[in-house]
Protein backbone atom coordinates (compact mmCIF):
# COMPACT_ATOMS: atom_id res chain seq x y z
CA UNK A 1 0.00 0.00 0.00
CA UNK A 2 2.90 2.42 0.74
CA UNK A 3 3.84 2.20 -2.61
CA UNK A 4 0.23 3.09 -4.46
CA UNK A 5 0.44 5.98 -2.07
CA UNK A 6 4.05 7.02 -3.03
CA UNK A 7 2.43 7.00 -6.76
CA UNK A 8 -0.68 8.56 -6.25
CA UNK A 9 1.33 11.33 -4.30
CA UNK A 10 3.46 11.91 -7.28
CA UNK A 11 -0.01 12.44 -9.62
CA UNK A 12 -0.99 14.84 -7.04
CA UNK A 13 2.08 16.39 -7.25
CA UNK A 14 1.78 16.69 -11.27
CA UNK A 15 0.26 19.85 -12.94
CA UNK A 16 -1.89 18.97 -15.79
CA UNK A 17 -1.45 22.58 -16.84
CA UNK A 18 2.37 23.72 -16.59
CA UNK A 19 4.19 20.12 -16.89
CA UNK A 20 1.87 17.85 -19.18
CA UNK A 21 4.96 15.54 -20.07
CA UNK A 22 5.26 14.81 -15.92
CA UNK A 23 1.50 14.86 -15.30
CA UNK A 24 1.16 12.04 -18.43
CA UNK A 25 4.48 10.71 -17.18
CA UNK A 26 2.87 10.08 -13.42
CA UNK A 27 -0.52 9.06 -14.27
CA UNK A 28 0.82 6.70 -16.25
CA UNK A 29 3.31 5.11 -13.51
CA UNK A 30 -0.33 5.55 -10.87
CA UNK A 31 -2.53 3.76 -13.66
CA UNK A 32 0.49 0.90 -14.05
CA UNK A 33 1.50 0.12 -10.52
CA UNK A 34 -2.72 0.18 -9.55
CA UNK A 35 -3.17 -2.28 -11.98
CA UNK A 36 -0.42 -4.60 -10.59
CA UNK A 37 -1.70 -3.63 -7.30
CA UNK A 38 -4.62 -5.06 -8.26
CA UNK A 39 -3.46 -8.05 -9.79
CA UNK A 40 -1.14 -8.80 -6.78
CA UNK A 41 -3.81 -8.28 -4.04
CA UNK A 42 -7.68 -8.90 -6.18
CA UNK A 43 -9.65 -9.10 -2.68
CA UNK A 44 -8.43 -5.67 -1.79
CA UNK A 45 -10.77 -2.90 -1.74
CA UNK A 46 -8.99 0.07 -1.07
CA UNK A 47 -6.79 -0.88 -4.51
CA UNK A 48 -9.97 -0.98 -6.92
CA UNK A 49 -10.87 2.43 -5.35
CA UNK A 50 -7.50 3.94 -5.62
CA UNK A 51 -7.77 2.23 -9.71
CA UNK A 52 -10.69 4.00 -9.56
CA UNK A 53 -9.30 7.17 -8.72
CA UNK A 54 -6.50 7.22 -11.41
CA UNK A 55 -8.87 6.32 -13.74
CA UNK A 56 -11.24 9.20 -13.35
CA UNK A 57 -8.24 11.41 -13.46
CA UNK A 58 -6.73 10.31 -16.27
CA UNK A 59 -10.21 10.12 -18.08
CA UNK A 60 -14.03 10.29 -16.40
CA UNK A 61 -15.27 6.90 -18.13
CA UNK A 62 -18.54 7.21 -16.30
CA UNK A 63 -19.22 3.12 -16.81
CA UNK A 64 -15.14 1.78 -16.23
CA UNK A 65 -15.17 4.69 -12.95
CA UNK A 66 -18.28 2.80 -11.44
CA UNK A 67 -17.48 -0.73 -12.37
CA UNK A 68 -14.20 -0.55 -10.29
CA UNK A 69 -15.95 1.70 -7.66
CA UNK A 70 -18.83 -1.38 -7.68
CA UNK A 71 -15.65 -4.01 -6.71
CA UNK A 72 -14.29 -1.63 -3.90
CA UNK A 73 -18.05 -2.02 -2.74
CA UNK A 74 -18.45 -5.75 -2.82
CA UNK A 75 -15.06 -6.61 -1.55
CA UNK A 76 -15.79 -4.14 1.86
CA UNK A 77 -19.27 -3.62 2.06
CA UNK A 78 -19.72 -2.41 6.13
CA UNK A 79 -16.08 -1.25 6.30
CA UNK A 80 -16.23 2.12 7.89
CA UNK A 81 -12.91 3.28 6.94
CA UNK A 82 -13.24 1.87 3.01
CA UNK A 83 -17.35 3.76 2.84
CA UNK A 84 -15.63 7.31 3.80
CA UNK A 85 -12.67 6.44 1.19
CA UNK A 86 -15.41 5.64 -1.04
CA UNK A 87 -17.58 8.65 0.12
CA UNK A 88 -15.17 11.11 -0.52
CA UNK A 89 -14.58 10.09 -3.88
CA UNK A 90 -18.32 9.89 -4.31
CA UNK A 91 -18.95 12.84 -3.60
CA UNK A 92 -16.75 14.41 -6.64
CA UNK A 93 -18.01 12.22 -9.17
CA UNK A 94 -20.59 12.87 -11.96
CA UNK A 95 -24.47 12.03 -11.89
CA UNK A 96 -23.67 9.91 -15.09
CA UNK A 97 -20.91 7.65 -12.65
CA UNK A 98 -22.84 7.74 -10.14
CA UNK A 99 -25.99 6.36 -11.54
CA UNK A 100 -24.29 3.78 -13.12
CA UNK A 101 -22.99 2.88 -9.51
CA UNK A 102 -26.43 3.43 -8.17
CA UNK A 103 -26.84 0.09 -6.26
CA UNK A 104 -23.20 0.84 -4.79
CA UNK A 105 -23.70 4.69 -4.23
CA UNK A 106 -27.53 3.76 -2.03
CA UNK A 107 -25.72 1.03 -0.13
CA UNK A 108 -22.98 3.27 1.04
CA UNK A 109 -25.00 5.79 1.97
CA UNK A 110 -27.42 3.49 3.87
CA UNK A 111 -24.78 2.18 6.15
CA UNK A 112 -23.04 5.33 6.50
CA UNK A 113 -26.12 7.80 7.22
CA UNK A 114 -27.62 4.65 9.65
CA UNK A 115 -24.67 2.95 11.49
CA UNK A 116 -21.37 5.28 10.47
CA UNK A 117 -20.15 7.10 13.53
CA UNK A 118 -21.80 10.82 13.29
CA UNK A 119 -18.11 12.37 14.41
CA UNK A 120 -16.69 10.97 11.02
CA UNK A 121 -19.62 10.94 9.11
CA UNK A 122 -21.10 14.51 9.69
CA UNK A 123 -17.89 16.45 8.97
CA UNK A 124 -17.28 14.43 6.02
CA UNK A 125 -20.68 15.50 4.23
CA UNK A 126 -20.83 19.43 5.10
CA UNK A 127 -20.11 20.10 1.37
CA UNK A 128 -22.30 17.13 -0.76
CA UNK A 129 -22.43 17.83 -4.50
CA UNK A 130 -25.46 18.08 -6.46
CA UNK A 131 -24.87 14.84 -7.96
CA UNK A 132 -24.77 12.90 -4.85
CA UNK A 133 -27.50 15.13 -2.55
CA UNK A 134 -30.24 12.63 -4.23
CA UNK A 135 -29.01 9.93 -2.39
CA UNK A 136 -27.91 11.78 0.95
CA UNK A 137 -31.56 12.45 1.05
CA UNK A 138 -33.23 9.40 -0.16
CA UNK A 139 -30.73 7.74 2.74
CA UNK A 140 -31.39 10.64 5.28
CA UNK A 141 -35.46 9.58 4.85
CA UNK A 142 -34.83 6.41 6.51
CA UNK A 143 -33.24 7.43 10.04
CA UNK A 144 -34.74 7.91 13.18
CA UNK A 145 -34.85 11.57 14.38
CA UNK A 146 -32.12 10.57 17.52
CA UNK A 147 -29.75 9.76 14.41
CA UNK A 148 -30.47 12.76 12.37
CA UNK A 149 -29.88 14.96 15.39
CA UNK A 150 -26.52 13.08 15.97
CA UNK A 151 -25.36 14.01 12.49
CA UNK A 152 -26.87 17.06 12.71
CA UNK A 153 -24.29 17.76 15.62
CA UNK A 154 -21.17 17.18 14.15
CA UNK A 155 -22.11 19.18 10.74
CA UNK A 156 -24.76 17.21 8.91
CA UNK A 157 -28.28 18.98 9.38
CA UNK A 158 -30.59 16.39 6.97
CA UNK A 159 -33.44 18.73 7.41
CA UNK A 160 -31.42 21.71 5.87
CA UNK A 161 -30.60 20.22 2.99
CA UNK A 162 -31.12 22.19 -0.53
Amino acid sequence: MAGTTLVLNRLDAANEITGYDAWVRAADDAERYTRHAVTCMPTESNLWLRLAIVRAVIVQEPTATARLMNMSAWLAPTDEVALLARLYFWNRLNVTTLENARNSVESDMNLLLKLGDPRKVGPALTRISPALLPYVKAAGTKLTSEKKSSLAWFGLNLDKLP
